[in-house]
């Protein structure tokens, strides 16, 4: 057993003394408390503050200040970049002949690449597709040809055949995910830093999806390293400045445009989850949005993505700020959050939702609704963890008497109730079979949500209202492990060990997230049979997962925030 200290020896002993009604909000405990864990192989390792493993290293080390040495984090728990996979490759020399065995026929690699376009959805707008498909035409003509004198073409056809592979769930030798054999050969075709340089726009299309793909295997430090190199060379061809259509042409302003921006929302997504800053300011942006005259549901969700982006980008830099003492109170600066993410849910009312009664929300919609309340998690986390700190450290007699204002109690309550929509969003695409199993991010949403409702089950239990979450999480977890998924496994080993310590610290045996097949799915959908057909409504969970559930209500979040508005700061909550 092994558990995680920072290079103090721990959380710094001062909290517990600080912790009190009227100082417990002034500081993020997530940018206070110290920021470097050492793992157990005795390197240190930074903590960024908005990263859900790091929200979750901090749980963990929290709980550990009132329990036994032998009961914290096994040694084998500590995930860290590629320990799920690592994914490793021989750069190919220049005057190398590339290896074009076992690719597939034209038909199939058209095949493939629609199948990546679908599970992409507008990060697919990272390809030149004109471009694309013209190449790969005349690779089928001539084959060596191309692979001699566009290499870096040939990487990106490579790998978009990985990431079929990978989406399509191809069976894999051994271990390894499917798709990681192309991908290797993709990677090492790529050429070193000056001759990306000299490829212009392809360049930034393929680091951009090298780090999409690395990002997928839970390469996360990688993929940041890779989308770092695409937007340097972004900015170094001045895409994040407007492209005038009088003097570039439309064709390539509008791609110019469509690579920016979903490089963008990459960025800005690989930065939260990590927990590094922004690699570009806002204010250094000068590129429209795309089809601002255009009103397609592609156009429209990207633009809210965007948004979404740029609010997660503000979280960052004021909920997660880096100063000793925040300009503003805590609550201050979350309730300018709340009071954005409500605009933008008006917005997807009105422009992404359907209007028909009977129609379902696309996956699309789903993404969005998923980024929407991942935002509201990622702004509420620290509330979430100084009411963690705050039980562990009062004394047991005391932990049954919480007293919160009304608005923070209605802050919980959203961010619990946001966590609880992430799980019926989630558990609605995987009874659509829509659930992405590849892409990291329905995973992210699921953990992060876990997370919070674990905490929240043992602080505040009543504010969750349906306490089959849990089975839930674990079912959801097991469904994306069946699909092949290589970190789904860690995660779930992960909350089981979370939910081990909360059961500890509270005073009761553990609770067992295992669950028997034939369990899962009544519990999931009571009265229905495992093959529920999507139409079908039985008990209370049929409604719950239903895809017309996950409207959003962006009139809660407004109320919310106006009663954040004339409610006073101080004295937030206390224990006594």
């Amino acid at each position: 057993m092994t558990q995680p200290t920072t290079p103090e020896g721990g959380y710094p002993s001062s909290d517990k003394d600080d912790f009190g009604p009227d100082s417990v909000f002034t500081t993020n405990p997530l940018v206070r408390d110290g920021s470097y864990i050492k793992d157990p192989w005795g390197r240190m390792r930074y903590m960024g503050p908005t990263s859900t493993w790091s929200f979750y290293q901090r749980a963990i080390a929290t709980l550990g200040q009132r329990l036994p040495q032998d009961q914290t984090t096994p040694s084998e728990l500590f995930a860290v970049d590629g320990s799920a996979f690592k994914l490793t490759w021989v750069a190919l020399p220049p005057n190398g002949i590339p290896d074009l065995s076992g690719l597939p026929q034209t038909d199939h690699g058209l095949y493939m690449f629609h199948t990546v376009k679908f599970h992409l959805g507008y990060f697919s707008m990272i390809i030149d597709e004109p471009r694309f498909l013209a190449r790969l035409h005349e690779f089928e003509m001539h084959p060596e040809e191309v692979a001699q004198s566009h290499r870096l073409w040939l990487a990106e056809y490579i790998l978009i055949l990985a990431f079929g592979e990978a989406f399509l769930n191809r069976p894999s030798r051994g271990d390894a995910p499917a798709g990681t054999a192309l991908a290797a050969r993709a990677l090492a075709l790529l050429p070193d830093l000056p001759q990306l340089h000299e490829e212009g726009l392809l360049s930034i299309e393929v680091l951009s999806l090298v780090a999409l793909y690395l990002h997928c295997l839970d390469m996360r430090v990688n993929a940041f390293l890779y989308i770092g190199q695409a937007l340097r060379l972004a900015t170094v061809e001045g895409i994040h400045r407007e492209i005038p259509e009088e003097a570039f042409g439309a064709e390539l302003s509008q791609r110019c445009k469509r690579l920016w921006w979903v490089l963008y929302v990459l960025d800005r997504r690989f930065s939260s989850l990590l927990g590094a800053p922004s690699s570009i300011r806002d204010d250094d942006v000068g590129m429209t949005l795309p089809w601002e005259s255009n009103d397609t549901s592609m156009g429209a969700a990207l633009s809210l993505s965007i948004q979404l982006s740029r609010v997660l980008a503000t979280i960052m830099s004021t909920v997660y700020s880096t100063s000793e003492k925040l300009d503003k109170p805590l609550l201050t600066v979350t309730k300018d959050i709340i009071h954005k993410l409500a605009d933008i849910g008006q917005q997807v009312d009105q422009k992404l939702l359907p209007k028909t009664l009977n129609s379902s929300p696309s996956r699309m919609v789903c993404t969005i609704t998923l980024m929407y309340h991942h935002c509201i998690l990622h702004a509420t986390r620290p509330f979430v963890m100084c009411l963690l700190k705050g039980y562990i450290y009062s004394e047991p007699q005391d932990r049954q008497k919480l007293h919160l204002t009304t608005s923070i109690s209605n802050l919980l309550k959203t961010s619990t109730s946001s966590a609880m929509t992430i799980l019926k969003t989630l558990s609605s695409l995987e009874k659509s079979q829509l659930i992405e199993s590849f892409l990291p991010f329905d995973l992210e949403f699921l953990f992060s949500s876990a997370i919070l409702l674990c905490i929240i089950d043992l602080v505040c239990p009543d504010y969750i209202t349906d306490q089959n979450w849990l089975p839930s999480v674990n079912y959801l977890l097991d469904a994306i492990i069946r699909l092949g998924n290589v970190s789904a496994r860690l995660r779930k080993a992960e909350l089981h060990h979370l939910l081990q310590l909360l059961a500890e610290a509270k005073g009761s045996p553990g609770r067992d997230v295992e669950l028997a097949p034939e369990i899962e799915a009544s519990m999931l959908y009571p009265g229905d049979s495992t093959d529920v057909e999507q139409g079908d409504n039985g008990g209370s969970w049929s409604t719950v997962f239903d895809l017309d559930d996950t409207a959003l209500d962006p009139s809660h979040l407004l109320d919310l925030a106006l009663q954040l508005d004339r409610e006073p700061d101080a004295e937030m909550f206390n224990f006594f």
